[in-house]
């Protein structure tokens, strides 16, 4: 219930790692957001995020959001659920994740903007926003550069990942300081994800603004 109230507040869905777009399909079909924008930087899966966002007021961009504007590496994995524009940790992903083959990692280059720079150039204006960001690893690069784009947000969901395959350099204490002070508090966890050998890894977070 908690959550339902908080979520009739905001009246733009931001999908940061859009993936597939199951997310904001299904957040739509809850909360009818006036306008998504997905942020997706695999161009194979533009087409598929449209099928299954096909009734929402859509927006897709397929650039990753980081800390500049510019371009950076993506690296693709045999689980393309795992790309990301931060290197992975080889010995996790052969000890952790046994159907993402380290061996078969490919990579090439992706456009690349902060959220702050996206939306100053934008037409959204007098919104008040539910930002997800999922992005593999590189969740606070993102955060950091989207402080004006904060100040208008009520709600977020992030993913951070206890049993990390990526070379990432922030701990869940960086991630929860640095919301605190931009005046979002945790209400806890939604979703938690365990490996084969039960280990936690990926837990969805719940953060709101004081």
């Amino acid at each position: 219930m908690y959550f339902k109230y908080v979520l009739t507040n905001t009246t733009v869905l931001i999908d940061i790692g859009a993936y597939k777009g199951l997310f904001s399909k299904t957040a739509n079909s809850f909360f009818s957001f006036e306008k998504t924008i997905c942020f997706e930087p695999n161009k194979l899966l533009i087409d598929l995020i449209k099928k299954n966002n096909s009734n929402v007021n859509l927006i897709i961009e397929n650039i990753a959001l980081s800390d500049k504007d510019g371009t950076s590496t993506f690296h693709l994995h045999q689980d393309p659920s795992m790309n990301s524009i931060v290197e992975s940790n080889v010995e996790v992903l052969k000890s952790e994740f046994p159907w993402d083959n380290p061996e078969l990692l490919d990579k090439n280059l992706v456009p690349t903007k902060t959220l702050d720079s996206y939306m100053k150039n934008s037409d959204i204006k007098n919104h008040s926003f539910f930002i997800k960001i999922d992005t593999q690893g590189n969740e606070l690069n993102v955060l950091k550069h989207s402080v004006q784009t904060l100040k208008l947000t009520k709600v977020l969901l992030i993913e951070f990942m206890f049993l990390n395959p990526y070379k990432n350099d922030f701990s869940f204490f960086d991630l929860i300081s640095f919301l605190n002070k931009h005046d979002f508090i945790c209400k806890g966890a939604l979703t938690i994800f365990k490996r084969p050998s039960k280990k936690i890894s990926g837990v969805d977070f719940l953060f709101v603004k004081k």
